[in-house]
């Protein structure tokens, strides 16, 4: 074996045939243990787990020459991730707010990569050329599966059986060869392609902790088969997730009208995206299309968990472990619906502020103790800056989570247009829970003490928090703007439904349309808490030295 060089390993990797099967054969009969402990080749050895072997082949090496071989497997092969491990991963990328993308590689897709028919996708030859440009996709987070359910690779899990996610060692090694090819480079880690099916069967309660993080992530857009119901969908992505509809079969055929339904429904939002895709085989083009087209997206492919939901008994684990589709809705309707039993999301505190060049010393004096006062309070605070960034800049000190919207228009003479405007592009930007509580702070004012915000924990049946009472805000047709809190989906209905341009033209202030939009949530059953005091304090004329007024 001494004449091996890695010439002959590039040869092996990309030949076939009888020839390279019994050469293989001869290199495992005919070992030199000293050979194979060299570094040149070691290289060649890790190599042997992709190249295929049949039933017969390996019938005529000994047993001991294959458990040889298999040690070397065993030792040199790839970092196969479990999994839970999997889905760790994916939970961390999305956390980070990374560009990700998980690439469900089935069977399926090997053979439609190596031109030959899926069993719900036709192969063609634009699709083998689109999924071998899908394999070839790397970087940190591409996160590539292949079915491997066998002991050799690390992919047998505890609760895995024949026809169910378990397979031959033979099966597992022909998937290898077969991909190793078109892997664009060293195959150095491995993820599972199971692994929301095998938790949801295995490990409930870790499946349903991750459907609870995907869903409170917010999830942008879904794209799937059209026979999915759309309760499905909203109770895993929320209603607010927009949806692309795909054919159940050979959805290749209509793959550039998603892709262009896809893009042109993300071309609004800002921030981070989640796109889920369940579209069987031809989700891997799209997700490499978009991998291609976006920045700051996570690309996930649900896989056959869907179809199990549904009740449709596609794969075979689904009937053999006796899937309830019922029974796991029924687990996801408790542990999904509104993702909080107790005060139904979290409280974010969001200061608005424009640093225009007017007074501004003072207004950046204002804003730094306004935020460094908030920062004493256990709570998520956030800045939402209608102008640019400033030089140099200071807002990033005080809090992680400024955003600049850019939308603040100098000649207008209604600010509260422009105040509105930048809440609008920052909710995009965010995509907070629907019913996480939203404490909007005029950033120049200054919350002296927790006064409200204990209210607020203290009432987590409230919708709407406001200063005054009731009969006060219907017969003023006003409310305090510079402090209020107020659920996520209503506070983005609110502003979806103000036309600023009305209230720029007509001078209509935006203490008036809150107030309006109030008694309206109120009269249809919302949950509106009036409070005494806010404990709220301000210099609202800019004056020098200043007159506070306290609310």
């Amino acid at each position: 074996m001494n004449w091996l060089n890695l010439d002959l390993c590039h040869f092996l990797m990309a030949s076939s045939g009888e020839s390279v099967r019994s050469f293989i054969i001869f290199l495992l009969v005919n070992r030199d243990v000293a050979a194979i402990n060299s570094q040149k080749n070691n290289k060649i050895i890790r190599r042997l787990p992709r190249i295929c072997l049949s039933k017969n082949d390996i019938s005529r090496v000994n047993i001991f020459t294959f458990v040889f071989a298999s040690l070397f497997i065993k030792i040199f092969a790839f970092n196969f991730h479990t999994s839970e491990e999997t889905l760790k991963k994916i939970t961390e990328i999305i956390s980070k707010k990374e560009k990700g993308v998980y690439l469900r590689f089935g069977d399926g897709d090997v053979l439609l990569a190596n031109g030959q028919d899926d069993s719900y996708q036709k192969n063609n030859f634009c699709l083998k050329h689109e999924m071998r440009e899908a394999f070839a996709l790397n970087g940190p987070n591409v996160l590539k599966c292949l079915p491997l359910g066998c002991t050799e690779y690390g992919g047998l899990e505890e609760g895995m059986f024949e026809g169910n996610h378990a397979a031959p060692f033979e099966w597992c090694a022909n998937i290898v060869s077969l991909a190793a090819p078109l892997w664009n480079g060293e195959m150095k880690d491995v993820y599972s392609m199971t692994a929301l099916a095998h938790t949801a069967t295995n490990h409930a309660s870790f499946c349903l902790h991750f459907l609870k993080f995907l869903k409170e992530s917010s999830c942008t857009l879904f794209v799937g088969n059209a026979e999915i119901p759309p309760f499905i969908v909203e109770l895993l992505f929320g209603h607010e997730c927009q949806c692309v509809l795909a054919p159940p079969r050979n959805s290749y055929t209509e793959i550039d009208r998603i892709e262009q339904e896809c893009l042109a429904k993300v071309a609004n939002v800002k921030g981070y995206k989640i796109i889920i895709t369940s579209m069987g085989c031809s989700g891997r083009a799209l997700q490499k299309r978009l991998w291609n087209r976006l920045d700051d997206v996570f690309l996930f492919d649900f896989g056959s968990l869907m179809d199990a939901l549904c009740g449709w008994n596609t794969r075979q684990w689904i009937e053999l472990v006796h899937f309830n589709s019922q029974e796991f809705i029924h687990l996801l309707e408790k542990e999904l619906r509104d993702c909080s039993s107790n005060l139904k999301g979290q409280i974010r505190i969001i200061c608005t502020s424009a640093i225009i060049p007017e007074h501004y010393e003072m207004r950046r004096e204002e804003y730094t103790r306004s935020l460094q006062r908030l920062k004493n309070y256990p709570y998520e605070l956030y800045v939402f800056e209608a102008c640019h960034r400033s030089s140099p800049p200071f807002l990033e000190k005080l809090t992680p989570h400024v955003f600049y919207s850019n939308v603040n228009n100098p000649s207008l003479r209604n600010k509260g247009v422009n105040e509105a405007a930048s809440l609008i592009e920052g909710f995009k930007y965010y995509r907070f829970n629907d019913e996480d509580m939203i404490v909007k702070l005029t950033g120049r004012y200054h919350l002296f003490n927790d006064h409200f915000l204990k209210i607020i924990e203290s009432h987590p049946e409230g919708d709407v928090f406001v200063k005054g009472d009731k009969n006060h805000l219907r017969s003023h047709e006003k409310i305090f703007s510079g402090c209020f809190a107020m659920r996520h989906r209503f506070f983005k209905q609110m502003l979806a439904e103000m036309d600023l341009v009305k209230m720029e033209k007509e001078m209509i202030d935006i203490e008036k349309e809150i107030a309006h939009f109030i008694q309206q949530l109120e009269d249809q059953g919302a949950h509106v808490v009036y409070v005494d005091k806010l404990g709220v304090a301000a210099n609202i004329g800019n004056a020098c030295p200043p007159v506070v007024t306290y609310w």
